[in-house]
């Protein structure tokens, strides 16, 4: 999907969208803007979009900001998807195997953590590595823990109020 029909896409249901042309631009309109999200293509010129997601989550003004990176190729066996995990991202859309994972609490913000997993029944599975001692993992229903995204604020629920639907 190339940019003029994404951008008519997201019009069409009542996004405000900037179009950046290259890289740079992006970067500066992100910091002058602060948008809610960053849809990021990867072959951008001048400054290439894995360079600006470093230069955006290297900076505390823009670090939050969830980037979506947009790319026309599919990821080399170890090469995008390697450069892709120094920068934040945790998912990728393509022909890329699943990257099973859990969900730790850092500065009160739901990270992704790939983990290696043994044994998995229906409620429960064992993480056989991946995790640190001290990592609070994030817990919920199926669908709570689905719909959640890197960088989400959570907050921890001790005692009887763990579970209880707000």
């Amino acid at each position: 999907m190339n940019r003029d029909m994404l951008s008519r896409r997201l019009k069409k249901r009542g996004f405000d969208i900037q179009i950046a042309i290259d890289g740079q631009q992006g970067i500066d309109m992100a910091v002058a803007g602060l948008p809610d999200l960053i849809l990021l293509d990867m072959s951008l010129p001048i400054v290439d979009g894995w360079e600006a997601a470093r230069q955006l989550k290297g900076q505390d003004s823009t670090r939050a900001i969830p980037i979506i990176a947009l790319t026309a190729r599919p990821p080399k066996a170890a090469g995008d998807t390697a450069n892709a995990m120094p920068i934040g991202d945790t998912t990728t859309v393509g022909k890329v195997k699943d990257v099973e994972g859990v969900f730790v609490v850092q500065d009160g913000l739901a990270r992704f953590r790939p983990v290696k997993v043994g044994i998995a029944g229906d409620e429960y599975f064992e993480v056989l590595s991946g995790l640190e001692p001290g990592d609070t993992v994030v817990s919920g229903s199926y669908q709570a823990i689905r719909d959640l995204a890197d960088s989400s604020r959570v907050k921890r629920i001790v005692g009887s109020q763990a579970g209880a639907t707000p």
